[in-house]
């Protein structure tokens, strides 16, 4: 996919979960478009967990385990122009957890369909080359 797609993606409405292996632009996306949350350094599970209850700012009793992250993710109430999430570090985590970014691509487009059934978006960028990864549809940022 090219910038025309992920245009096309915000445009229609497409949330998911893609494959991005091009740098998140700084300024992108611009103007009234979706938030754009970041979160980078995802060195084991624990970061994983923490980089999220940071950039969503979850409770202090946020659980920090898949199903809690799932249900977090899910209650949020991201406005309405929706989130661009782009996740890098993901092969860290690949290479402490192999099943990792396969569960984590799972559980993000389970969460981009909810928020779809109620009208929001999420837009999901993970840079992972892991196994799983590949699968995902690919989609450049910039």
């Amino acid at each position: 996919m090219n910038r025309t797609d992920i245009d096309e993606v915000l445009r229609t409405r497409a949330g998911g979960v893609y494959r991005c292996l091009d740098p998140l632009p700084a300024d992108w996306p611009a103007g009234s478009g979706p938030r754009l949350v970041r979160i980078a350094g995802i060195t084991s599970r624990a970061a994983l967990m923490q980089g999220f209850a940071q950039a969503f700012g979850f409770p202090s009793w946020f659980g920090g385990n898949w199903d809690a992250l799932e249900e977090s993710l899910i209650d949020l109430c991201p406005g309405p122009a929706g989130v661009v999430l782009g996740l890098s570090g993901v092969d860290a985590l690949a290479a402490e957890d192999p099943s990792a970014p396969g569960m984590l691509a799972d559980l993000l487009s389970d969460v981009a369909a909810a928020w779809r059934t109620r009208g929001d978006l999420l837009v999901v960028l993970m840079d992972s080359t892991a196994t799983d990864a590949p699968s995902l549809p690919r989609i450049a940022a910039g």
